[in-house]
């Protein structure tokens, strides 16, 4: 799916699906990506900031991302060591 630079601020999107997405540039800030598969996603100069608690980030793009200081979860979501930074 293309959703480069849409606005998914304060989203909830638990447990969906968005494995191999363009999010780049998406605004993602205070949003819920519980349980979400991301995997091989882009979140290239996104703004993060969004909470990631056991979402799947197994080679998800994270450079130029912006805000993952902020973000949420990190320390139980999947793949995170495979993930581009």
């Amino acid at each position: 799916a293309n959703l480069a630079g849409v606005n998914f601020a304060g989203a909830d999107v638990n447990r969906s699906l968005m494995t191999f997405a363009n999010l780049k540039g998406a605004n993602l800030s205070g949003a819920s990506f519980f349980r979400m598969k991301l995997s091989g996603a882009d979140l290239s100069g996104a703004l993060t900031g969004a909470d990631f608690a056991e979402a799947d980030l197994d080679g998800v793009n994270l450079r130029g991302a912006k805000g993952m200081d902020k973000a949420k979860g990190l320390d139980t979501a999947e793949g995170l060591d495979k993930a581009l930074r």
